[in-house]
């Protein structure tokens, strides 16, 4: 086997060595993109099951690896409310309408993210079936936070899972 591959790569054509090296280079620019994103990149299937995140993004959101995050359903990240937000939204994705919404996620730790606002399109496969979603998670926690406080109106959520120490949650 590998001496068939040895043999394929020296049999390449000049072109396909050139395509090859642009693939690759294009490919390192995609990637150093998607680490230096503030924002959390993310992609899922049609039974909503997450097939890519960036790993910034896992780790800065919901605490979890890439891998942790690879497979698993969003609605693992949300209680009961954010679910029904979140399948009203993919809906909306199943009819071809792209969207923008806030939702809250449960952190891994049981912290509430409060507020990322989440920007996505639906994909298609090659016969124009919903194939999924992809989109950008930005985190206004803080801005909402910071427009709380300034209105004086925070409140108490209750820990999830246990008796961790809640978090402040901005009414409305």
């Amino acid at each position: 086997m590998a001496k068939l591959q040895s043999q394929s790569s020296t049999m390449m054509s000049p072109n396909a060595k050139l395509t090859e090296q642009a693939l690759k280079e294009s490919e390192k620019k995609y990637r150093e993109l998607l680490e230096a994103a503030q924002e959390g990149i993310w992609t899922m299937d049609s039974d909503v099951k997450n097939h890519f995140c960036q790993p910034a993004h896992g780790g800065k959101f919901w605490g979890y690896t890439q891998e942790e995050i690879t497979g698993k359903r969003i609605f693992d990240f949300m209680d009961e409310k954010g679910v029904e937000i979140a399948k009203q939204q993919l809906e909306q994705r199943r009819l071809g309408i792209k969207g923008e919404h806030d939702i809250e996620y449960i952190h891994k730790s049981g912290r509430r993210i409060l507020c990322p606002r989440w920007i996505s399109i639906p994909l298609y496969d090659k016969m124009g079936n919903f194939d999924g979603a992809m989109g950008v998670i930005v985190d206004i926690t803080e801005r909402k936070l910071a427009e709380a406080g300034a209105q004086g109106k925070r409140k108490e959520i209750p820990p999830v899972g246990g008796n961790r120490t809640g978090r402040y949650h901005a009414d409305g």
